[in-house]
């Protein structure tokens, strides 16, 4: 909760100067790639993104950069330019030095400076507001009122009226009722048509929100056609098509939840409702909702065969009731032994308890893959990954994205091993794989090396595995 009393004193004479507004001139709206797309306005779902021809998978649909964005707090704002999120070598602090409390950096004096005539000279001193809560607001006073009229409405959350009470008329006395009724209509279109910003090649996860004024026209499916990938360079997005789509046929990505990870409708479209207030009715959702493999993983004890959800009763194939204390307990045994990195005895109870082909299994398989790898144990470390890819590829597909990354390891692991006639065959596979799914154009280092180890086994160079998982 923000003391304004206290807050005020920090007011300078900058703040005399304060703009509902600043005058950002938001860029033009980008142009789908050789026009394969188009926006139309249909009766049921609104504005829809249409193909206007026949797309292959992996084909480049759209490249933009964001028109605002925000870096979150965490580890990344040491890392990260807070104006452009490029990689920062050298930082660049705020001119206001030690006075300056917010934990940013710059790449360049050039970012430091549009940044702080843009919103931070007012923001400096209220280290306060930089917290998770208030950033669809911060973004929000960086645009012009109607910049975002290109996307819908969205809807209203009475948050915001607060949001605006406590930070704009009382902190900085930006009061009017059409700045306020403006102001409201911006949150809601930011709350509805932001992308969380990730990198493919890191960890952190989310590294923050930012706003793509023609990608945030495609409407969501939570079993999506085309997927996004962001440029850790320059913070742009490329959305390319996952499977093939017919000449007319919609384009969706997924705001949310996939199904292939999260199978049960109803989980999904709660997640989608509080986060973007609409009751999602794509071909996934619409579907009888019915119990899918992936929920029923859990081996029945008593006959074996039967498969139950968590917390079903009886199976279905014997009628036996289910011990779901000893579960418990087993899953306990299972957490301590990964704690203590002892996974081929977590592994072990997890094939008594759980369906083989369950993704928990491949989880620890996958675990498996890297210890053994570390300790250079290219062999054992290959058998292990080739379960784990088995898995994936009945869970998310054999042309995922997922499956593509399991893809990747095998085949490392296979060249490191000394296996050349199955790291041949492992390597084309997932080489077809990555152009298919256009990641040969969006991890270029990765598609690089499976093109380098394919011509050292090619070439009769192969002596030993270089390279690591």
């Amino acid at each position: 909760m923000l003391d304004n009393h206290h807050l005020t004193r920090r007011l300078t004479p900058a703040h005399i100067d304060l703009r509902p507004w600043p005058p950002i001139q938001l860029p033009a709206l980008a142009q789908w790639e050789q026009q394969q797309a188009k926006v139309i306005n249909t009766t049921n779902a609104g504005r829809s993104v249409i193909a206007t021809k026949k797309l292959s998978s992996g084909a480049l649909l759209l490249s933009e950069r964001a028109c605002i964005q925000w870096l979150y707090r965490g580890p990344q704002r040491q890392r990260y330019c807070f104006h452009c999120f490029h990689r920062v070598n050298h930082g660049v602090s705020c001119r206001s030095n030690h006075a300056c409390q917010w934990d940013i950096i710059y790449c360049s004096k050039q970012c430091e400076a549009i940044q702080w005539w843009r919103q931070h000279r007012w923001l400096c001193r209220f280290s306060e507001l930089d917290v998770l809560d208030t950033v669809d607001l911060l973004l929000a006073l960086q645009l012009l009122p109607g910049s975002l009229d290109d996307l819908d409405s969205g809807m209203h959350d009475p948050l915001y009226d607060n949001q605006i009470e406590r930070v704009c008329c009382r902190l900085f006395y930006m009061s009017s009722p059409h700045f306020q009724k403006a102001l409201g209509r911006t949150l809601g279109q930011i709350r509805c048509n932001s992308f969380a910003v990730k990198q493919s090649h890191d960890q952190d996860g989310i590294k923050g929100k930012a706003i793509y004024l023609t990608g945030s026209m495609i409407n969501h499916a939570c079993d999506p056609n085309a997927l996004v990938f962001f440029d850790d360079q320059d913070n742009s997005i490329q959305i390319r098509t996952c499977r093939s789509i017919n000449k007319g046929e919609g384009i969706f990505i997924s705001y949310g939840p996939l199904a292939s990870r999260e199978p049960s409708i109803i989980k999904r479209k709660e997640i989608l409702q509080q986060r973007y207030f609409f009751d999602c009715q794509c071909d996934a959702c619409r579907q009888v909702i019915t119990s899918s493999p992936q929920q029923r993983f859990i081996k029945c004890q008593a006959c074996m065969t039967g498969r139950l959800e968590r917390n079903q009763a009886r199976c279905e194939e014997c009628h036996c009731a289910y011990d779901w204390d000893e579960l418990t307990k087993q899953e306990q045994r299972i957490e301590m032994y990964l704690a203590r990195d002892a996974f081929e005895q977590a592994l072990k109870i997890q094939r008594q308890i759980y369906d083989k082909d369950a993704h928990i299994i491949g989880q620890t398989l996958d675990q498996l893959a890297h210890f053994y790898a570390m300790r250079g144990s290219f062999k054992e470390s290959a058998k292990y990954s080739r379960e784990s890819l088995a898995i994936v590829c009945k869970t998310f597909g054999p042309e995922s994205i997922e499956a593509a990354e399991e893809m990747l390891k095998l085949s490392t692991l296979l060249f490191n091993a000394n296996l050349p006639q199955e790291a041949k065959a492992q390597i084309q596979k997932t080489i077809q794989v990555h152009r298919k799914l256009g990641l040969d154009q969006q991890n270029p280092e990765d598609f690089n090396e499976l093109q380098t180890m394919l011509f050292l086994l090619y070439n009769a160079r192969y002596k030993c595995g270089i390279g690591s998982v």
